[in-house]
């Protein structure tokens, strides 16, 4: 009955967590230009309007990040205000997205995507404490801080206010490894197959379920995803596939400046081609400022390019091989996907969101007190950025320069990511 009792406590403080999560990012993200929800809608309307040539950006010798050429003159005879970026999903959700966009506009998709996000973000960590051994105290305070620091990191608090699919994508990728691990294979390559349907690499964790033997769920992910790739072809047609694909070879090609782009690239490309890289202005609708550079390119060379694959591989084939040597361990799973991150060609900030997802695990290995501290730093760009806001007519010096010192590049970013995969690997050494 105590039991019972805690658990149903647990319960009703996390339902108030969540609405008031969900109220935040209603009420204060809702009415904001979302310039990466935008782009799926426009997508779709150009593909409703059979404008095929209007739906990836057009082909460069890298990737700039910018979007096809009517996308801004649509923009300009709407009142959207906001960054205009291109689209780089798969086509099967071109196809979808031309369904929705003709029912529903622009603002809706946000006030219904602003409701939806926080309960993804919210329920990546518990399915995340539902992997763990804690009590029900150590799993109340589990989750809380895991939420809170979730929805308050630079990728959770920017994600929120893009109304990033990420969201969606991280949500599917750690519902995958949930119900793997509670021998429901079938749900869990379901959910694989579909985040690997938005974003390719998460179909490179059959790789881990394969060392592991888990069969069951490697079936019904090459099965369900093989489905929707057909599909994808056969409502798109091949063209529009070719098309994509030349985007995702593009985006190898290049390393994007940019500081929230949290990856080996980004890093590299500060430190070494800062000054002769490519400056690239960001296109924007209504903002009045033409002439605003938003981040820079750099060419990758052949041998950068193939470290890149081979180190993308190594971080899934290492803790596969480990799994495969040692057995199973959940702390693996948070290494694999902050190395994709990390030395993916893009890795924005939020592509870390399942990362921090795991937080919740760290609490079997630290004292509480500990791994609050320890999870601090991943939540000090948010507070600072927001003392900066909150005292914009008259901000305190030191408070403005820390602001200019987190945000200008990446590099503090990448140390909190790096730290929070140190702390993985210290739980992973003794689980």
């Amino acid at each position: 009955m105590a039991d019972h009792a805690d658990r149903d406590r647990r319960h009703r403080l996390l339902l108030v967590l969540l609405v008031t999560l969900t109220g935040y990012s209603v009420l204060l993200l809702a009415a904001r230009s979302s310039a990466d929800l935008m782009a799926p809608w426009l997508a779709g309307h150009f593909y409703a309007a059979g404008a095929l040539d209007q739906i990836y950006p057009p082909d460069t010798d890298l990737f700039t990040m910018l979007p096809p050429s009517d996308w801004a003159p649509y923009l300009a005879t709407t009142d959207y205000q906001g960054a205009v970026f291109p689209f780089i999903y798969p086509p099967l959700w071109v196809v979808i997205m031309s369904w929705i966009s003709g029912i529903a506009p622009p603002e809706g998709m946000r006030w219904v995507a602003s409701l939806i996000n926080p309960a993804l973000l919210f329920g990546m960590v518990i399915l995340v404490t539902r992997l763990t051994d804690l009590t029900e105290d150590k799993k109340r305070t589990a989750t809380i801080i895991g939420a809170l620091v979730l929805f308050f990191s630079v990728g959770g608090s920017v994600a929120l206010v893009q109304n990033q699919p990420q969201i969606l994508v991280s949500f599917l990728i750690v519902l995958a490894i949930e119900r793997d691990r509670a021998n429901r294979p079938f749900a869990a390559g379901t959910a694989l197959a579909f985040a690997a349907a938005l974003k390719l690499y998460p179909i490179l964790f059959v790789l881990m379920w394969m060392a592991a033997g888990r069969w069951n769920s490697v079936k019904w992910a090459v099965l369900i995803g093989g489905a929707l790739g057909i599909t994808s072809i056969l409502l798109a047609g091949w063209p529009l596939h070719a098309a994509f694909l030349q985007q995702t070879l593009l985006i190898s090609r290049t390393a994007m400046l940019t500081p929230m782009n949290f990856g080996l690239d980004a890093l590299i490309g500060y430190l070494s081609f800062a000054d002769t890289a490519t400056q690239i202005e960001q296109l924007s609708v209504g903002l009045g400022d033409e002439g605003y550079i938003g981040w820079s390119i750099v060419a990758k060379p052949l041998l950068w390019r193939m470290a890149s694959i081979v180190l993308l591989l190594s971080a899934v084939a290492w803790p596969a091989w480990q799994i495969a040597r040692k057995g199973d361990n959940r702390f693996l799973w948070p290494l694999s996907i902050a190395g994709i991150a990390f030395f993916s060609p893009l890795s924005w900030s939020y592509y870390y969101l399942p990362v921090i997802a795991f937080t919740p695990l760290l609490f079997e290995k630290l004292p509480p007190r500990t791994t609050i501290l320890c999870l601090l730093p991943l939540v000090v760009t948010y507070f600072v950025t927001l003392l900066d806001s909150i005292g914009s007519h008259g901000t305190d010096a030191l408070i403005h320069k820390a602001f200019l010192l987190l945000m200008s590049t990446p590099f503090f970013g990448i140390l909190t990511m790096l730290w929070l995969s140190a702390l993985f690997v210290f739980a992973a050494r003794k689980a």
